[in-house]
């Protein structure tokens, strides 16, 4: 465990986090800990990285950078805690607080729970069904969406300056190298068509994603069209895969295409774990195996980007299922030729997102409590 925690060690109240992937970390667990250190500066903050199968493997060393004032367990000290009771070296804990679910497993979180003593709350997104797990759930319906609170240094630029196209390739190594491969056949098919005067494509890259993991193309790829921090607080249209950087561009109201083909010379990047895992790495037929695991899951959840199934709707438009470089370009070109329809996208994501305010509210409820308060049921 590394970090300092958050206010005087020994004041008295512990707020254990568990976290696990990187859209969790980024814009669940920061948001709420840059809470606490504003105004329950007096409580020590520990956060839990959960074992799962979807983290980046950087989420520690990332947590560290943005969170010094936070310690930070990783998962295999979080397991050996979680299944032996071996402490993290300078973790010591108080005798009174709460874990609060942030991600990752909640019966993993209540596990965390039994071994400190502290009740366990738990986050539920309005799209989730509440957790037996938890003793205090916190529904979004009543404290909104953390992620809205999100640090995140993206911005909308509907109008003025240069046209700015942002493609986002994820946060995991296999998805980023899979994604630059199809990037950069959308932005050869762009280059055959009517765009906007001055367009500017660039590529964001997640701080999950280690340059000396992913494939020399893709280094190359970041080396050539990486954006600045200042070109991403003013983007014209964005291009993204599933994943939690939907939530995030919505809650910033930053207009996006989601993008996913599923074809047989793509297939072979994806990845799965259990059954599917083992019979998609078979030899000669693991491929299309998976490339038929991605078309049922496509068909059983028609809406892929976070935001469009919490409206029900494509609210965002998704380019997805048997389609080509081809289609994804035409899509991206005929939003940037229609200035009206991206902001109403962009009003929409964020309407469909909510009002700001979770996170100071998670904080307040939990002062309460520590103060002697009966927590919210």
């Amino acid at each position: 465990m590394s970090g300092e925690p958050v206010g005087a060690a020994g004041a008295g109240f512990t707020v254990a986090i568990t976290v696990n992937g990187p859209g969790e970390v980024a814009t669940w667990a920061a948001p709420v800990v840059a809470e606490l250190g504003r105004s329950f500066p007096e409580a020590t903050v520990s956060l839990f990285l959960l074992p799962c199968r979807f983290a980046a493997g950087t989420e520690a060393e990332v947590l560290r950078e943005r969170l010094p004032q936070a310690g930070v367990c990783s998962p295999s000290e979080s397991r050996r805690y979680l299944t032996r009771g071996k402490a993290p070296d300078g973790f010591a804990p108080t005798s009174r607080g709460v874990v609060l679910f942030l991600g990752g497993e909640p019966f993993l979180a209540r596990l965390l729970a039994r071994r400190l003593g502290y009740p366990c709350w738990g986050f539920v997104a309005k799209t989730d069904r509440p957790s037996r797990y938890f003793d205090v759930p916190l529904e979004e319906q009543e404290i909104g969406h953390p992620m809205v609170n999100g640090q995140s240094g993206f911005a909308p630029a509907l109008d003025g300056g240069p046209p700015r196209l942002v493609l986002f390739p994820g946060s995991r190594v296999q998805h980023a190298d899979l994604a630059v491969q199809v990037y950069r056949k959308v932005i050869e098919a762009l280059g055959r068509r009517e765009l906007p005067a001055g367009l500017q494509i660039r590529a964001a890259r997640s701080p999950f994603l280690a340059l000396d993991q992913v494939s020399d193309d893709t280094r190359r790829f970041f080396e050539q069209y990486e954006a600045s921090p200042d070109e991403l607080r003013a983007i014209r249209l964005a291009v993204v895969v599933p994943g939690s950087m939907t939530v995030e561009l919505a809650a910033r109201g930053v207009p996006f295409v989601l993008v996913l083909p599923i074809v047989l010379r793509y297939a072979r990047h994806f990845h799965f774990t259990g059954l599917g895992g083992i019979l998609g790495n078979l030899p000669v037929v693991g491929p299309l195996i998976k490339m038929l695991i991605v078309l049922g899951i496509r068909n059983t959840l028609p809406l892929m980007a976070l935001p469009n199934q919490r409206a029900g709707r494509q609210v965002a438009p998704e380019v997805t299922g048997r389609v080509t470089p081809e289609d994804i370009a035409a899509a991206v070109a005929e939003l940037l030729a229609d200035p009206e329809r991206l902001a109403t996208i962009a009003a929409d994501l964020q309407a469909t997102m909510g009002p700001p305010g979770a996170s100071r509210r998670i904080v307040s409820r939990l002062r309460e409590f520590a103060q002697g308060g009966a927590p919210a049921p």
